[in-house]
């Protein structure tokens, strides 16, 4: 798995993206770290991390309020708080650079192209939503049609402006051709700009028809409604956040969010990660007139071109 493209371009994005933060690492580590773990490292972790931290609960069952309170108490009271945030900017200041992570003769190039966001708050968590639904969070969006199916890139491409605890991010995910690397990425960029610039009528209501009316296939099961309300948690949203969700999305307007575009997507600053053949792509790329930096696996750079 590790080997993989689109493993590296996940790996080498998120480590350039959010260089400097505990985001910037992987779930699974890296192996020469993994190895250097000993079982004494994992016991005082759990001990300062897990043992004695506060947890939240999300139970959805046939069970009464009085009952988990009753089991909650007798096995996890007195924990306490223990704060690990972290204050993480929301961009970076640099100008677009493209990344090459060399994957000899793969026949096509992995990207992902974008850059840190803002965290989650209720003034632009809705505008965001429906700005990258149209922009690439959806197979009819521009993103998708264009490399798909006007250009005929890739089988597929999209965008997502996500959120963790702490940071939000904005990425474009797509493999394409090999040969089309660069007309690629340039495509992408003009898409990111014209988002900012112009959305039509049409657009927006698909957009807030299509969250409406896949917001009730959002709790079908148990595990779904357990899984919805995490966010509630992590996010410190307000308890009636799914009882307005339809009316908060309807209620956006045009302007509100071509504003939150400009405001919020940075064509300028654009981490472009490319994991292929370099010498597939890197005349194709340099055409661009954007900086070039060769990275490894990890997303570690090795000098410039």
């Amino acid at each position: 798995m590790r080997k993989e493209p689109s493993y590296i371009a996940n790996t080498a994005f998120d480590r350039i993206v959010f260089d400097g933060t505990y985001y910037a690492y992987p779930e699974l580590g890296y192996l020469e770290t993994l190895d250097k773990i000993t079982i004494e490292d994992v016991r005082n972790y759990y001990r300062k991390y897990i043992q004695n931290n506060s947890l939240n609960f999300a139970v959805v069952g046939n069970v009464s309020k009085d009952e988990i309170v009753r089991l909650v108490n007798k096995n996890f009271n007195g924990r306490q708080k223990i704060t690990i945030d972290q204050n993480i900017e929301p961009v970076v200041d640099q100008n677009t650079k493209i990344y090459i992570a060399d994957k000899r003769d793969a026949p096509q190039t992995e990207l992902r192209i974008g850059h840190r966001g803002v965290k989650r708050n209720e003034e632009t968590y809705y505008r965001l939503k429906l700005m990258n639904t149209i922009l690439g969070g959806d197979f009819s969006s521009r993103i998708n049609l264009n490399l798909r199916e006007k250009k005929g890139f890739t089988y597929g491409a999209g965008s997502v402006y996500g959120y963790h605890k702490n940071a939000g991010f904005f990425e474009v995910h797509s493999a394409v051709n090999a040969v089309n690397t660069g007309e690629s990425i340039s495509e992408i960029i003009k898409e990111i700009n014209g988002v900012r610039e112009r959305i039509e009528e049409d657009e927006i209501n698909f957009a807030k028809s299509f969250h409406t009316k896949k917001f009730p296939s959002l709790f079908e099961t148990y595990t779904q409604i357990a899984k919805n309300i995490t966010p509630l948690i992590i996010h410190n949203l307000d308890t009636n956040y799914y009882k307005n969700y339809v009316d908060k999305i309807q209620s956006v307007r045009n302007e509100e969010i071509i504003d939150a575009a400009k405001k919020y997507l940075h064509p300028e600053s654009l981490v472009i990660v490319a994991v292929g053949d370099r010498d597939k792509i890197y005349e194709q790329v340099k055409e661009l007139g954007i900086e070039i930096v060769y990275i490894d696996e990890k997303g570690d750079a090795r000098g410039g071109a």
